[in-house]
């Protein structure tokens, strides 16, 4: 089913305005400014997830229920330890975001996350989020042993809606720049990857075909994310054959807190959802499925905007089948050519969106 906006998947801080009306700077700012209102109103009107702490698996919270601080808190182990039997009454899972979880991660995983981390930037080649100096956000990439040409012959490394060969070849050719291939990953590197591995498998079905894809050798890359400075990061899609790669994504909060956002649109017929949820450092999320395929997601960290994150992307989408990007992800964003509209020229959680989600989660 097509998806019921007339937005595209491109990043909000990348929505054409008309230049010609205003100087570029300006338009920038009129852009961030609509992106962190938008997100912001998704947080407002959107519900909230708690976690089960055995499995990660979200449950919203319904209005006005309180959460009981004794079973829903971080312990000195920087652990989620969010039970659902006493902080939910009843446990309602109708609502919850199908492919979102959250879990806890040990000192030692963090210290050799970190280590991971700083191994990969060290060098300095970073690159700004939108492709230019206009951003301050920025990421690297460190790709696993042998996953380096695989990625090359099954993604094009660039943001999809380049229109000029030039500047798609420009945005490829500075993603590349800024990636190297990690040699063998030491033992506490894999203990590590291992733990994450088994804490994002809890959070999927058994039946879940996305199980497959995270495993050890099934993790593609790791990226960096520093925030330097920027108090939020709009929503948008992680682009499958492009620089968003991933079957499954997971992130984890590495410097600062944040507030996660996931906004379903809804296919024809349905009604837009919002859901959003508290990260710590210390604490990792997974998307896949439906929050990975047909929905965006955002940050606010206006608490902490020195915020800084751990990607790990696990497989790469087959080029035919049930998990192509074309099935998992491409046919619930038609492209602008299809819908005969330029991009941006709507915005979920509008007014009328905003009405109708009045009587959720405050």
């Amino acid at each position: 089913m097509l998806r019921k906006s007339e937005r595209d998947r491109r990043p909000a801080f990348k929505r054409p305005l008309d230049a010609a009306a205003q100087p570029g700077q300006a338009v920038r700012r009129i852009v961030r400014k609509e992106d962190f209102k938008r997100l912001d109103r998704a947080r407002r009107l959107g519900a909230t997830l708690v976690f089960d702490a055995a499995t990660g698996v979200p449950i919203t919270k319904p209005r006005g229920a309180k959460v009981d601080p004794a079973v829903c808190q971080l312990s000195d182990a920087n652990q989620a330890t969010c039970g659902s039997s006493v902080a939910l009454a009843p446990p309602n899972t109708a609502d919850a975001c199908v492919g979102v979880g959250r879990f806890g991660l040990t000192p030692p995983t963090m210290a050799a996350l970190r280590e991971i981390f700083a191994q990969i930037v060290q060098d300095g080649k970073l690159v700004q989020w939108d492709g230019n100096n206009t951003d301050k956000r920025e990421r690297c990439y460190g790709f696993l042993p042998g996953k380096t040409e695989e990625a090359r012959a099954r993604i094009s490394f660039r943001m999809r809606h380049h229109e000029d060969a030039a500047r798609a070849a420009a945005d490829e050719a500075r993603n590349w720049g800024c990636s190297k291939e990690l040699g063998p990953l030491s033992a506490p590197w894999l203990a590590a990857v291992e733990e994450v591995v088994a804490k994002v498998r809890k959070t999927l079905p058994a039946y879940s075909p996305y199980r497959d894809y995270v495993t050890l050798s099934g993790l593609v890359a790791f990226q960096p994310n520093l925030h330097n400075g920027t108090d939020y990061l709009p929503l948008h899609l992680d682009d499958p054959e492009f620089e968003g790669f991933g079957v499954v994504i997971v992130t984890v909060g590495m410097e600062g807190e944040a507030v996660i956002v996931i906004v379903d649109e809804g296919d024809e017929g349905e009604a837009e959802r919002a859901w959003s949820f508290p990260l710590a450092v210390g604490q990792g999320y997974c998307l896949a499925s439906d929050a990975r395929n047909k929905c965006h997601h955002g940050v606010l960290a206006e608490a902490s905007p020195r915020r800084e994150s751990l990607n790990l992307r696990f497989g790469l989408h087959p080029p035919t089948g049930p998990l192509s990007a074309a099935n998992e992800v491409d046919r619930h964003w038609p492209s602008a050519e299809e819908l005969g509209f330029i991009p941006g020229s709507a915005s979920p959680l509008g007014a009328a969106s905003a009405a109708g989600q009045a009587t959720r989660n405050p």
